[in-house]
């Protein structure tokens, strides 16, 4: 993903950035553009109940004065559980920015993020990490592999950092890489691997602390066509054991996976809808 700074604008003054915020979060809502289905039928009851993930009135501004550029702005939006969302934007949109405050690797200027009904933005840097670690795992599009490790030690580092015992990890760790096929190469350094077989190995590292969100910032743009049906199939079957899944990508037919999408520009909403 390119740099999301590059959705320029000049910050508003907290207060006034506030009131707009809500303006336009009741502008979606009396236009209809809040969460409908494609088809333009209510949400079915009782489907997706459970918040899980939540932006209200979100802004990310860099630099102050005129020199300042907001990369997201007023951005309001909400993930229920069990949902497979896909955040949809052209390059400069503010995508990666809007995925690390999605993902907590990242603090707003303004606003509030919810995880699981808590406001990450009035707790401490510590219990942020922390929070992130349970519920949070991260697929990049770049695999984020460390080169020294094998698969199944890239696999067991996040248990390592919670100081799982090693049995325990590599038991884990292997009955995931197995699951995704990738059993024969569990002692293999990522330069030995295919792209589509490292792509598996961070979801496996995605998966290891059963985190209750899974965010794939353009999880098949480095893989060819038939490898990333492929990878987009093990995000089908994720998704189907009932995991919250988010898909951060410029590419338009990566939605017809997905139950709902979140379109942006200029690091705005443009539209939320559910497709289902």
């Amino acid at each position: 993903m390119t740099g999301a700074k590059s959705a320029s604008s000049k910050p508003q003054p907290a207060g006034k950035a506030a009131a707009m915020c809500t303006q336009a979060a009741n502008s979606h809502e009396a236009a209809g553009t809040s969460l409908h289905t494609g088809n333009g039928k209510p949400v079915p009851p009782g489907m997706h109940e459970r918040e899980i993930l939540r932006l209200e009135c979100v802004s990310k501004l860099y630099g102050s004065g005129e020199s300042g550029v907001a990369a997201i702005r007023d951005m309001d939006f909400t993930i229920h559980n069990g949902e497979l969302t896909s955040v949809l934007g052209p390059s400069g949109s503010g995508k990666s920015t809007l995925l690390h405050l999605m993902g907590l690797l990242d603090k707003p200027t303004t606003g509030k993020v919810y995880i699981a009904g808590t406001d990450t933005t009035s707790i401490s840097d510590a219990d942020q990490a922390r929070l992130r670690g349970k519920m949070i795992g991260f697929v990049f599009q770049a695999f984020n592999l460390i080169s020294s490790f094998t698969a199944l030690e890239n696999v067991e580092l996040p248990l390592m950092i919670y100081d799982v015992p090693k049995e325990e990890r590599r038991k884990k760790a292997t009955a995931i890489l197995e699951r995704l096929q990738m059993g024969h190469r569990l002692n293999h350094l990522p330069s030995q691997l295919s792209g589509g077989e490292r792509q598996r190995v961070a979801i496996a590292r995605a998966l290891i602390n059963d985190p209750e969100i899974i965010l794939a910032d353009e999880p098949t743009g480095n893989l060819d066509s038939k490898t990333g049906e492929e990878v987009l199939k093990i995000i089908e079957d994720l998704h189907q054991e009932g995991r919250t899944i988010i898909l951060v990508t410029h590419d338009e037919s990566l939605v017809k996976v997905t139950e709902k999408v979140v379109r942006i520009r200029d690091g705005r909403l443009v539209k939320s809808e559910v497709l289902v």
